[in-house]
């Protein structure tokens, strides 16, 4: 019973997946089949394989890479952002009068004769910043340059306002 419920669950999940996956240059490609067809093998090519090239217009770009995060510009010049969020939790130092409550009051529950742990002297506090993956430039609407910086941020580390 258990092994044909969990055989059950794989197979649903692995029908609903493609639907709910992330998108792929080859769903664009499908979802936009006609246009995909009109363009020369190379540029075929490259869009299959999720690369672009300079004088690429705005459906190929993002038929090669899905639509981009933000984009700015005016008179003729546009720039394309891609982006990830990375986070990570790093411990900071409470203040000696918030540390100082916390021991007081875990020095009061011990006396009631219960099993409390020392306060530590950090909290955990959960930050963010924006990655920026790629970068498409364009100039009346065809690509002029593009890259994938190394190192480049849209912002430094700040807090994530924790969930509620």
């Amino acid at each position: 019973m258990m092994t044909t419920t969990r055989v059950t669950l794989l197979l649903t999940l692995l029908a609903v997946l493609p639907a709910v996956g992330c998108e792929s240059p080859e769903s664009r490609i499908e979802d936009n089949q006609a246009l995909f067809n009109t363009y020369p093998p190379e540029t075929q090519t490259l869009i299959r394989a999720g690369q672009i090239a300079i004088g690429f217009d705005r459906a190929q770009v993002e038929m090669a890479l899905g639509r981009p995060d933000s984009h700015a510009g005016g008179d003729g010049v546009e720039e394309w952002l891609w982006t990830r969020v990375e986070h990570r939790t790093i411990e900071v130092e409470k203040d000696v009068s918030q540390y100082a409550r916390e021991r007081d009051e875990a020095d009061r529950q011990r006396a009631k004769g219960e099993d409390v742990a020392e306060p530590s002297l950090t909290y955990p506090v959960r930050e963010q910043r924006t990655r920026v993956e790629r970068v498409v430039r364009f100039r009346d609407g065809r690509v002029t340059g593009f890259e994938e910086p190394s190192a480049a941020y849209l912002d430094e580390w700040w807090p994530v306002p924790p969930s509620r």
